[in-house]
């Protein structure tokens, strides 16, 4: 039975779900969407996450949305479900985006398949998310490098992106080692696929950045990361978080991996800068750039 909202303007809002089709669940609203019908949306989407379908599809075609900060429940509501359920959200444009919503729309399609109809939303629910997220915690133990071994093993098969599973994990491996070297703390590993790119991260305590050794004689060498950078990772980076954390990453692309129609985009790493190009001329400098 369809949902009834009534907005902070007095205007009503329908919200109607239809779970009539196998691995898809279509969430049309029909009137005013305000700041005020954002929790109930979040909510409704939530409840349908939690059913497990492959996909929910967010119809908007009938609706007009009042500002363009009630778009961020969808980014939200996405991040949760990549991050926990591997739950795809898709959106059904109509002219919900037209006009001064066409730049927030731009963003939110960084995070979210937007279709302009219902029947390529559907289409697009029987691909691959367009975003994937992992992310586990692991303790300064010596043990922590064979548990990030075996969960980027786990995760890189389950999302279907065996062909970079052995660089993943000679990059986990080395990033969760240098990791226990400077950090007396918890590490966050955090594994993000995205149109073929797939990022290994790991978080620690301490704020500086990884120590790179000199050689005498010679410009400064870490071989380890010499080694990653060179063979493994298209991109790399350091930086730190604003509560004082500091995250190492690498990019890995996926030469099997096609696209759709949607335009790359930037990577989305949230409290991560932009990869850094590696150019094969300074080993160091995507460490450097963001130190």
């Amino acid at each position: 039975m369809p949902e009834q909202l009534i907005s902070a303007g007095g205007a009503g809002l329908m919200i109607a779900v239809d779970d009539s089709t196998v691995g898809i669940a279509v969430v049309t609203l029909t009137g005013a969407v305000s700041l005020s019908a954002v929790p109930r949306i979040r909510d409704t989407l939530m409840k349908c996450i939690a059913e497990q379908p492959s996909s929910i599809v967010v119809d908007l075609s009938l609706a007009r949305l009042e500002q363009a900060y009630v778009l961020n429940v969808f980014s939200m509501v996405a991040r949760r479900a990549a991050l926990w359920s591997g739950v795809q959200l898709i959106l059904v444009s109509g002219a919900a985006f037209d006009g001064g919503l066409s730049v927030a729309a731009r963003t939110l399609g960084r995070f979210v398949r937007i279709c302009p109809t219902l029947t390529q939303a559907r289409v697009a629910a029987r691909r691959a998310p367009l975003r994937r997220l992992a992310v586990m915690i692991l303790p300064p133990s010596e043990a922590s490098p064979h548990t990030a071994r075996t969960y980027v093993t786990d995760v890189c098969t389950t999302w279907g992106c065996t062909t970079l599973l052995d660089d993943a994990v000679l990059v986990a491996n080395e990033l969760v080692c240098t990791a226990l070297h400077r950090s007396a703390g918890d590490l966050i590993l955090r594994l993000e696929l995205r149109r073929g790119l797939l990022t290994v991260a790991v978080t620690d305590d301490c704020p500086d950045p990884p120590d790179v050794p000199t050689l005498p004689g010679g410009p400064p060498v870490d071989p380890i990361r010499i080694r990653i950078l060179s063979e493994l990772a298209k991109a790399c980076g350091s930086s730190p978080t604003r509560n004082g954390d500091r995250i190492n990453w690498a990019v890995l692309r996926d030469p099997s991996a096609t696209t759709d129609n949607h335009p790359l985009g930037s990577l989305h790493r949230p409290q991560l800068p932009p990869p850094v190009q590696h150019t094969g001329r300074s080993h160091l400098t995507p460490w450097q750039n963001h130190s």
